[in-house]
């Protein structure tokens, strides 16, 4: 199962790192945008508030990637 876990990160880390550089910012619902570095903040914010091990999150715009990122651990007894 963390066989598992590892691979499905790594793969997920692979695409967004192949994603659109150029994208600085994701719409949200009501259209609105935020910036990437904000809402990296927002995320981390309540991934430690709430004390989460590990967390992906994925935002898509019209169909389109638009952000992607881990926080945390994939493995928290290794501290990876």
């Amino acid at each position: 199962m963390k066989y598992h876990l590892y691979i499905l990160c790594s793969i997920l880390f692979i695409i967004g790192c192949s994603m659109n550089n150029e994208i600085q910012t994701v719409e949200r619902l009501d259209g609105s945008k935020i910036l990437i570095k904000d809402l990296n903040k927002q995320i981390q914010k309540l991934v430690d508030t709430a004390n989460v091990t590990g967390l992906i999150v994925s935002v898509f715009n019209h169909d389109t990637l638009a952000y992607q990122r881990a926080f945390g651990y994939s493995n928290y007894d290794q501290k990876l």
